[in-house]
């Protein structure tokens, strides 16, 4: 039985002890992983926008409460709670979520509205 230390030829033992990363070796590949982690924004047929254009006029005048899903950053987020106002100029929904203020949507980013009931 040959013995084995790091010195051996032709065995990975003689590179152990120099196993390690860089601060910025272990910055970039965390980096990497939330880039491939992240999902592209979702698009929305044009039947899809009439039947959410829909909802939200339908909640806003009725104050209904909505389930809306967004993209914010590479995820799609929800949020529920009652339409505050729709915001034409500055492309925006505001709604109001239960014991929250009121925050706003970007329409652009809206992927999906469904009524509460």
């Amino acid at each position: 039985m040959r013995k084995l230390n790091k010195l051996t030829p032709g065995e990975n033992l003689r590179w152990e002890s120099s196993r390690m990363m860089l601060p910025e070796h272990v910055q970039a590949l965390k980096k990497h992983d939330r880039e491939e982690k992240q999902m592209k924004k979702p698009m929305i047929d044009t039947q899809l926008l009439e039947d959410m254009d829909r909802i939200v006029r339908e909640a806003a005048a009725h104050a209904v409460s909505v389930d809306i899903s967004y993209y914010d950053d590479g995820a799609v987020r929800r949020t529920s709670g009652m339409i505050v106002r729709y915001d034409a100029i500055g492309r925006a929904l505001i709604i109001r979520p239960a014991g929250d203020r009121p925050r706003s949507l970007a329409l652009s980013n809206i992927v999906r509205v469904e009524r509460l009931p």
